[in-house]
């Protein structure tokens, strides 16, 4: 499923659920991992195969499938732990999207469909909903030339995303780009310049060596001494100084 629709589906025997699931950080062995649990029985290490109690089997009556959109950090540190690497966590490495729920059921249902193995089906319910992702990018066309080294203008970037779910408005001074939600890979300005610098071409942007401006640095010669006699001062412990005038006030004024 994983590899059909990109989003992995996680298959228990609904029939030997008590409860309710948790999704929770165990410790195991000194080290933390994701599962599934239920009644503080581990269902799933995520990576792992479902343990022997919950599996699926041709016995099976109902079948139930759990979607997970999991933070790619914590399924590297889980993916380390486990030292595997399979389908399912390498798919939970990366940002998935929260829209291929549906489509990854209907890959599921399909199936099923082929072997006479579904008479009915439930809808999808979403436990936790994830925030809105934000899919709206300001980026001054400076910023792109300048970071990219190219020289191009608005009309020639509006023509490269022609072909792509990505709106694009704005003027010569600023673009704003509308990203299709399904593309989790563009979060970022930055990953906006990497998609213009794909599609213009790698090999069409001049290579430049870098301009290093060399700048003289003032000495501070007095500052550095001040600040020298001070520090050593202050580790013969005088902290705080007050010192007199030893001339009387008459004569310091002649």
């Amino acid at each position: 499923m994983a590899i059909e629709s990109g989003q992995p589906i996680i298959l228990i025997d609904q029939t030997k659920i008590r409860g309710s699931i948790k999704l929770e950080l165990k410790n195991l062995e000194g080290k933390d991992f994701i599962c599934l649990t239920n009644q503080n029985k581990i269902i799933n290490i995520i990576g792992q195969d479902i343990e022997q109690e919950f599996k699926v089997s041709e016995t099976t009556e109902k079948v139930m499938g759990i979607y997970l959109n999991l933070n790619t950090n914590l399924m590297r540190k889980q993916q380390k732990n486990l030292d595997i690497s399979n389908t399912f966590t390498q798919r939970f490495m990366k940002p998935l999207n929260s829209n291929l729920f549906e489509f990854s059921s209907k890959v599921l249902v399909a199936n099923l469909e082929r072997y006479n193995l579904l008479t009915s089906l439930s809808s999808i319910y979403v436990v936790i909903e994830k925030p809105n992702t934000n899919n709206v990018f300001k980026i001054s066309l400076k910023k792109i030339n300048d970071f990219l080294g190219t020289n191009l203008s608005s009309e020639k970037i509006k023509k490269l995303f022609r072909t792509l779910d990505i709106s694009i408005s704005g003027n010569d001074e600023e673009l704003i780009f509308t990203v299709d939600l399904n593309r989790t890979d563009l979060y970022g300005k930055y990953d906006i310049c990497e998609e213009i610098a794909r599609l213009y071409g790698y090999d069409n942007i001049q290579e430049v060596a870098p301009t290093i401006i060399a700048r003289e640095n003032t000495k501070k010669t007095e500052a550095k001494i001040q600040n020298k006699i001070s520090d050593y001062l202050i580790g013969l412990g005088f902290n705080n100084t007050k010192t007199y005038s030893l001339l009387a006030k008459e004569e310091v004024l002649k």
